[in-house]
């Protein structure tokens, strides 16, 4: 088995991301209460597609929380359904204490995700996120919803133009009472592809050309790492620096620390990163005492994998005088896993092309060895449009889409009782 967490440096925080033959199906989260741990929560998953797994382990290898001042938006992964368990000591059983429901069109895109609270021992309705997609995948617009005494209340919408696939602009409207109201637009400028600054502008007001407001100015190194993250706010007339957030690199190209410094360069916090063979092996957050001119550690994270190189189990310490010492409030995750919906299907069509794509005429599709017995054209609608239910017997088939109107479809193969999907796109 292949690692399952591999290290994926991304701006100013670390994403972990599972390899493609495992999911995570569940984790549970035990404190320590003193001489054990003892059980809090435990998450578990329903996937229907191989999409990566959520960004579980952030938590671990983030930056200290900085509110997003001005909402710029939140992905997720197309997980069928999470759900939270709390623990019950005193019945020794878990109940349910959140969960979320997400919807997926038929490209495996997330259409709804609804979240639901316990309260008086039901789950009710709390928020639900709407997304809406160009024909790149990209997310152009997501309305932010809460539950109303009967039906949902729609209260935010941020809209998204993209130039290619780079995010050119995203406006933020609030609900007002019968119609969309302006509140803020972020600006995002690229040099060679990468991002290079973020500033917003309050929309609020009689002033149509907006206030400046915020901030952010992206560095890089020379192999194009992110070096830096300087975070400023419009003070009356000009930028005033508020903290950069600095990150630097081991020889193996992977994060070895990150600091946060004040406008004056007076360091406040510092998370250093440490390896093994497997991945991520150890992160530890320090305080740096301005007087004393030295770090003190707070609290560490330690990542322990199984003899075949997959994760299965997180430990969080805090520091006292002694040393690293297990506290009252510390935490250890354990992960459990399954093998990826469909893998086994999908397998057999490594060889697997469809071509040319976009199409405007007809589209080839070849297995090079499998025998195509099926062919399904459906619409985003999910309605059928193309359809071949003979035994075709061929390993190469043309299939004429004059017929089709511009737009996206999903184009399904049937081989040996097996099937596989692609998204085509036909344009005249």
């Amino acid at each position: 088995m292949k690692k399952l967490f591999t290290t994926i440096l991304a701006g100013s925080f670390t994403i972990l991301t599972a390899a493609a033959q495992d999911q995570i199906k569940s984790y549970t989260v035990e404190k320590y209460d003193g001489t054990q741990y003892v059980k809090q929560d435990s998450v578990s998953y329903l996937w229907s597609t191989n999409q990566d797994d959520e960004r579980l382990l952030n938590i671990f290898t983030s930056q200290w929380y900085r509110a997003p001042i001005l909402y710029d938006g939140s992905y997720f992964n197309s997980y069928d359904n999470q759900t939270t368990y709390s623990w019950d000591a005193a019945n020794s059983r878990y109940f349910t204490s959140v969960v979320y429901n997400q919807e997926l069109n038929v490209l495996g895109q997330i259409k709804k995700r609804a979240r639901q609270l316990l309260d008086s021992g039901n789950l009710e309705n709390e928020s639900m996120w709407e997304y809406s997609y160009d024909l790149n995948g990209n997310v152009v617009e997501d309305i932010y919803y809460t539950w109303g005494d009967t039906s949902w209340v729609a209260i935010n919408k941020l809209n998204r133009k993209f130039f290619g696939n780079q995010v050119d602009t995203a406006l933020i409207l609030m609900r007002g009472n019968s119609s969309w109201d302006q509140n803020s637009i972020i600006t995002y400028k690229y040099e060679n592809s990468r991002l290079m600054e973020k500033f917003s502008k309050l929309l609020i007001g009689s002033n149509p050309q907006g206030m400046n407001y915020q901030k952010f100015i992206y560095t890089y190194d020379t192999v194009n790492n992110s070096k830096s993250e300087l975070v400023q706010r419009w003070s009356v007339s000009m930028w005033e620096d508020l903290e950069r957030l600095t990150t630097y690199y081991n020889s193996a190209n992977q994060v070895d620390s990150t600091i946060f410094e004040s406008p004056a360069g007076i360091i406040s916090k510092r998370k250093v990163f440490k390896y093994n063979s497997n991945g991520l092996s150890e992160v530890v957050s320090s305080n740096y005492n301005v007087s004393q001119q030295k770090y003190y550690p707070q609290v560490r994270f330690s990542f322990n994998y199984n003899p075949n190189g997959t994760l299965q189990s997180v430990i969080e310490e805090s520091i006292d005088a002694s040393g690293w010492l297990i506290k009252s409030d510390d935490l250890r995750y354990n992960y459990n896993y399954q093998t990826r919906v469909g893998l086994a299907e999908q397998s057999s069509f490594a060889n697997f092309k469809i071509y040319p794509n976009p199409t405007s005429d007809q589209i080839t599709i070849s297995t090079k060895g499998n025998r195509i017995n099926q062919i399904r054209i459906v619409d985003l609608s999910g309605k059928v449009v193309f359809e071949n239910q003979s035994t075709l017997n061929a390993n190469e088939i043309a299939v004429p889409v004059h017929q089709l109107e511009n737009g996206t479809y999903i184009l399904t193969v049937t081989s040996n009782g097996q099937q596989k999907s692609e998204k085509v796109v036909v344009n005249h």
